[in-house]
């Protein structure tokens, strides 16, 4: 199954100090885009500074961009209808820079990942992608991208290797951007080290366009969140 992750409006939640106008000074505000693509996590609520932002937060949605002043935040979660907060984090968000902020429990423990959205777009005829793995019970997997499928049975085009879930917490790197000609090409997922596709999807690159391919769900076949391939296009 594969969709796109639906926007959450989110309206009167936000205090004045985390608005994007700024009539002190001239620096160019943040903004952040929060996202839930954790099946196992109840709605939540989003504190930052140590005040609700984001009131009931679901699995599959996301918020609008943000805008923040520059700065170190405090972010918290607390399952909605509560307001006993998970151990704080503190972020720091950059003038002028965009934030994509996914939600998830890596074994038993809220987790909060921020990830720069700034990206390159290079060249006439240029697009940049990366890959996220946000599934739990997916199968350690190769990441190929081809413009043909006349066969599931493809080595070429291998971008990533032994990708597994939440593996960019480790491993930053693979937060970057990878550039690459643009136009339509099958991204399979692959079992690692073998040739045999699990899963593969048909996507359009724009020139002088940026996506984060994501994948999180249940790969086991729980119905109730089946494994979806999702890409956020900034």
């Amino acid at each position: 199954m594969k969709n796109a992750l639906a926007l959450l409006t989110v309206a009167g939640c936000l205090l004045i100090y985390l608005t994007a106008c700024n009539k002190t000074n001239s620096v160019a505000p943040s903004y952040v885009r929060v996202f839930t693509i954790d099946p196992t996590l109840t709605p939540q609520d989003v504190y930052i500074n140590n005040q609700v932002q984001i009131s009931g937060l679901t699995y599959g949605n996301d918020t609008s961009q943000i805008g923040i002043s520059p700065g170190t935040y405090h972010i918290g979660f607390a399952n909605t209808g509560t307001t006993n907060t998970s151990t704080d984090y503190s972020i720091d968000f950059d003038a002028g820079k965009n934030y994509l902020m996914f939600l998830l429990n890596n074994n038993g423990t809220m987790q909060a990942e921020a990830f720069d959205e700034s990206f390159l777009r290079m060249g006439l005829d240029t697009t940049e992608i990366r890959f996220f793995n946000f599934s739990h019970d997916a199968p350690l997997m190769d990441v190929g991208i081809k413009n043909t499928d006349t066969s599931k049975l493809d080595t070429t085009y291998t971008f990533y290797t032994k990708r597994y879930f939440n593996d960019v917490y480790l491993n930053h790197t693979y937060t970057n951007f990878i550039r690459m000609r643009a136009g339509t090409y099958y991204v399979k997922l692959r079992y690692a080290d073998t040739t045999i596709a699990f899963d593969s999807i048909k996507l359009s690159f724009s020139v002088h366009r940026s996506y984060t391919i994501l994948v999180h769900g249940n790969y086991s076949g729980n119905t109730s969140a089946p494994f979806v391939i999702d890409t956020l296009v900034h």
